[in-house]
């Protein structure tokens, strides 16, 4: 079922891409200024730096508090990658490493404060409002989410990354290269789909491009009014070329992906609604 699914989805948008060949290449170029103008300056040196502290010996500290953290230092997937290769190494039971799967995969730090504060928004200071926002509906997830008899136990998180300056340049180039590549791809189908529709409202536009992709998602949320709230939630939920990439870790770990879609949607209702509250005071 699912090689006849991805077979379905691969002729799809192989098809959208001949039917549109215009719009695609707009699209792609598109998502190319995007990653070249906004994500590799303000993205790239933080995955670098994001990479030396999450291969660094760090304190023998609460797995779920470390987990947390490293997973907003190095953003979308590094909370995921980070679970898996715990379970996979049998430090942690299938039960939490689920469980953690809802609400450690964060946005990272340095696409709010890079991208989309500074980048997209030209407002710095929004940056850590948008943090709060992020951090604390994880949190909420957590709780809500959490099942019964879940006790973690505490472990050090292996330095698997620390070899130096040279080896998290390369990391952080091949990380930034999947990011790229799933901005400028998602961004030729988005436009291609996009011609064969009736105009769409902003918003609704705006949405559709959240729901597919991150990036794109934010950059157009960011051109609308009072766009905080749905920024929020564009952030919290990360979109359909995030969830890929942290589904290659959740299968190879041979874990249920439910509750990750389940922590990520109630994530981004709860984002939302708590910048909706503290729009006021920014």
């Amino acid at each position: 079922m699912k090689t006849v699914f991805f077979a379905m989805t691969a002729g799809g948008g192989l098809l959208l891409l001949l039917l549109c060949p215009s719009a695609a290449a707009e699209g792609a170029r598109a998502g190319l200024s995007l990653t070249a103008q906004v994500l590799l300056p303000s993205l790239f040196p933080f995955m670098v730096l994001t990479d030396m502290l999450t291969g660094s010996p760090l304190p023998g500290t609460e797995r779920r508090t470390v987990s947390f953290f490293l997973g907003f230092s190095g953003g979308y997937p590094t909370g995921t990658r980070l679970i898996c290769g715990l379970y996979s190494a049998g430090r942690i039971s299938r039960t939490e490493a689920e469980w953690r799967l809802g609400w450690c995969s964060n946005c990272g730090i340095g696409f709010l404060f890079g991208t989309v504060s500074a980048g997209l928004l030209g407002r710095p200071a929004l940056g850590l409002p948008l943090l709060f926002v992020q951090a604390l509906s994880a949190l909420c997830c957590a709780l809500l989410l959490r099942p019964p008899r879940c006790t973690p136990s505490p472990v050090s998180v292996p330095a698997a990354a620390g070899e130096g300056l040279s080896a998290a340049v390369f990391r952080a180039a091949k990380s930034m290269a999947g990011v790229g590549g799933g901005v400028i791809f998602i961004s030729a189908l988005l436009s291609a789909a996009e011609s064969l529709l009736p105009p769409l409202p902003p918003l609704v536009s705006a949405l559709l491009r959240g729901a597919c992709e991150l990036s794109l998602g934010a950059r157009a949320a960011a051109a609308l009014p009072e766009c905080e709230v749905l920024l929020s939630s564009v952030c919290a939920f990360g979109g359909l070329c995030v969830h890929l990439q942290c589904l290659g870790f959740i299968s190879a770990a041979g874990l249920s992906p439910r509750r990750y879609f389940a922590g990520k949607t109630l994530q981004a209702l709860l984002a939302g609604f708590f910048a909706f509250v503290l729009r006021f005071c920014w």
